[in-house]
């Protein structure tokens, strides 16, 4: 099982249905092949603490059967095309994509 890991930081010069809009992006990756349980959200209210970063804007996780399906989703013309339409909302992103025995 791989696990595709997502954070976003968003522009901060967004308005409010802006940021709204960006949720579309993984309400379009939500309906891609190979992808499993896509799940996004926003940072939770946790008590802070050292090790905790909540600076991000959204984090969105999905599970993949294997590494080829997950490199052949990355490369979808509907992923990418998502991508190049989302891209301008947000300043950073960053991948994990993680291996489970």
């Amino acid at each position: 099982m791989y696990f595709h890991y997502l954070l976003f930081w968003l522009r901060k010069d967004l308005s409010g249905p802006e940021v709204k809009e960006f949720e579309n992006f993984f309400e379009g990756l939500k309906k891609l092949p190979y992808q499993k349980n896509l799940r996004y959200g926003k940072p939770a209210a946790s008590s802070p603490r050292s090790v905790l970063d909540s600076t991000f804007t959204y984090n969105a996780s999905m599970e993949f059967d294997s590494l080829e399906e997950l490199e052949a989703y990355g490369k979808l013309p509907e992923h990418l095309a998502l991508v190049q339409k989302y891209k301008p909302f947000f300043e950073r992103m960053l991948v994990y994509d993680t291996v489970y025995n």
